[in-house]
């Protein structure tokens, strides 16, 4: 298979977002923390669990796909 162009440009431009919306949940659970609404380890810990919530899905759509 041959991959054209623009799928590697979707791959990169899918890995930016990626990152920004990481950034921009650390940032707001900083904020979140600064203004006493959470706990500091559960504000800063907001992007990895909204990441982690967002992996269980797909991981189990690759599970089932390979069997």
């Amino acid at each position: 298979m041959r991959r054209t162009r623009g799928a590697r440009s979707f791959g990169m431009l899918l890995c930016v977002a990626l990152v920004f919306g990481y950034y921009a949940l650390l940032s707001f659970g900083s904020f979140l923390a600064d203004n006493g609404t959470l706990p500091v380890a559960l504000a800063l810990w907001l992007p990895n669990f909204a990441f982690g919530a967002a992996a269980v899905p797909l991981l189990l759509r690759a599970r089932r796909a390979e069997s």
